[in-house]
């Protein structure tokens, strides 16, 4: 991403030129005269000027929380593939249940019995076109899988091997 640049502070800039005005007001009457003519319609209006005024901290500020936010997201992206092993949820009888989430971001993917824990399983299918989920066909009644597709594009097959 390119930074933005910095413009001095107090810098005036002009947009385009506006409408033409409104027609003037009759002329001044002159002493002995009779009354002046209405003048004629403005030709050009003026220009119209913008002036940008940048707190120089706050720009700073700007560009610290973009630079943090650039490396959380690539944290995510390195982590993009793994799968997050959440504990202690209530709902089993031995008192707590296991969540695994498996994102899904390619896509064709055999999922072994060894990935998919004894508990629940989330597969996340994130890839953006027709993906597949293969299943092994035995899996013991104690691992639940889930499949999500969290591209709503209504495109994900789940099949059995």
């Amino acid at each position: 991403m390119k930074p933005l640049p910095r413009l001095p502070v107090g810098v005036l800039i002009e947009g385009p030129k506006g409408e033409k005005g409104d027609q003037g007001p009759p002329g001044l009457r002159g002493l002995r005269g009779p009354p002046g003519e209405r003048g004629p319609k403005g030709d050009d209006g003026q220009p119209g000027k913008v002036e940008i005024r940048i707190d120089e901290a706050k720009l700073n500020t700007l560009e610290q929380e973009l630079e943090a936010l650039k490396k959380r997201l690539k944290k995510q992206e390195e982590k993009e593939g793994e799968s997050v092993f959440i504990g202690g949820l209530g709902g089993s009888s031995s008192g707590s249940a296991s969540v695994n989430y498996i994102p899904q971001t390619v896509a064709d993917v055999y999922y072994t019995e060894a990935v998919l824990i004894e508990g629940i399983n989330i597969i996340g299918v994130r890839y953006q076109g027709p993906s597949t989920v293969n299943l092994p066909a035995s899996l013991p009644t104690e691992r639940i899988v889930t499949v999500k597709d969290e591209t709503g594009l209504g495109q994900v097959t789940i099949n059995s091997y």
